[in-house]
């Protein structure tokens, strides 16, 4: 039969596999309007959740046997029961597994990257103060000197990098969040919005600890050059740089600044 009802509302239920993943719609009604619509005017489907072990899957299916039973002895009939693949988890639990894998995945990689971004560019700084390293070790300017000041140079960058990126980082991951919320009957409102201290620190520290890693063996090497060697340096003229096929099709983009240059 075909039955047009008008539309009054939509309903946010958290308790039912999103329609998305099912492939079907959820429609919502009140008592009155079954026996119009041809259906018995009472509750045909119990949900329940076991009061303890509610993600031991054995467990739930003895529970499941007991109130199985219970009904059937008050009368009822029972025409089947279902449990849930993995009870206690939410329905589109492998969606969410697979973000996750997807994003830490392009996390690791882009720590590494920037890893890489930090010693190159530390690299090339270093070779072009060479000389101005060899002056100041002719003044009296340590190793240990010189190496304490090109880490806080990076520390200085880093702590920088956190300021910049931090409200970036927690937009997104707010926007992102909602996006994914949204088939999944979870409804993400400002006010809920959060940042965990955990997370503030963990991007405070990768923000010290990865540059600091990455830049510590170039400078180290740089602040290890001899006065002499470092007087005599021509820079870049003294490397290998211009000779590949990436350093040549790099020198052609002369439109971009050094960073944007180092960077590729």
């Amino acid at each position: 039969s075909r039955y047009e009802m008008p539309v009054v509302g939509l309903v946010r239920d958290v308790n039912v596999n999103p329609s998305f993943n099912t492939n079907r719609v959820n429609a919502y009604t009140n008592m009155e309007s079954l026996p119009w619509l041809g259906e018995d005017a009472q509750y045909n489907r119990l949900l329940f959740v076991a009061a303890a072990d509610q993600t031991d899957k054995n467990h739930v299916q003895f529970v499941s046997g007991l109130v199985r039973d219970r009904l059937e002895k008050s009368g009822h009939t029972v025409l089947a029961s279902v449990i849930f693949n993995d009870p206690g988890a939410n329905p589109i639990n492998f969606l969410l597994d697979a973000i996750r894998v997807v994003l830490g995945s392009l996390a690791f990689v882009s720590l590494l990257l920037s890893g890489f971004l930090v010693y190159n560019t530390i690299s090339a700084l270093l070779l072009g103060q060479v000389q101005i390293i060899g002056i100041m070790k002719s003044v009296g300017a340590s190793q240990r000197d010189l190496v304490g000041m090109y880490l806080i140079l990076v520390l200085a960058f880093g702590i920088l990098a956190f300021v910049v990126a931090m409200p970036l980082a927690a937009w997104t991951s707010y926007a992102f969040a909602s996006f994914i919320a949204s088939p999944a009957n979870l409804d993400i409102k400002l006010p809920a919005f959060t940042l965990p201290w955990r997370v503030l620190l963990l991007e405070l520290g990768v923000s010290i600890v990865v540059p600091l890693v990455a830049a510590f063996p170039a400078i180290l090497r740089g602040a290890g050059i001899t006065i002499r060697a470092a007087i005599s340096s021509h820079g870049l003229g003294d490397t290998n740089f211009g000779f590949g096929i990436i350093d040549r099709l790099i020198e052609r983009l002369q439109f971009l600044s050094g960073p944007w240059l180092l960077s590729f």
